[in-house]
């Protein structure tokens, strides 16, 4: 408001140039900044470097782990455990990413295959859903 006020005191026909010009660079500079990325979308470069501390905030506050053979549902902090033990015997080398869909209940999913550095493979596949307006994951599964 400040910019505007002072322009009331120059040249009317500079001023509105000037405000133009103004109007002009900020909704310039707001359409370049890109839209932050989903969870769908940031969930397989997350797999594949194991970054458990970004994977959280896309979490659900209750979600089902399936690791090999042991399923459960848990905590959003349960989850931060168990992820952090299966990285540290399972290290990412790759994730390859299959396929992502839309189910029909209004989630969403994505597949993938899950290597590591021992040379082990997992099938791996997420189910998200909207929460709040926002994605989360509501079940990780590694088998």
């Amino acid at each position: 408001m400040r910019i505007i006020h002072s322009l009331r005191m120059t040249n009317p026909g500079v001023s509105l140039i000037a405000l133009c010009l103004f109007i002009f660079t900020e909704t310039t500079l707001k359409a370049q900044i890109p839209p932050a990325a989903s969870a769908l979308e940031r969930m397989p470069s997350l797999l594949k470097s194991a970054d458990i501390k970004a994977m959280l905030p896309y979490f659900n506050t209750n979600l089902e782990i399936a690791l090999q053979d042991r399923e459960q549902t848990c905590t959003r902090s349960q989850a931060e455990v168990m992820l952090r033990n299966f990285f540290a015997k399972h290290p990412p080398k790759d994730f390859k990413l299959i396929h992502k869909g839309s189910s029909g209940q209004g989630g969403e999913y994505l597949m993938g295959t899950l290597t590591t550095t021992t040379g082990t493979t997992f099938r791996t596949s997420i189910v998200l859903f909207e929460k709040n307006g926002q994605d989360l994951v509501h079940q990780l599964r590694f088998e």
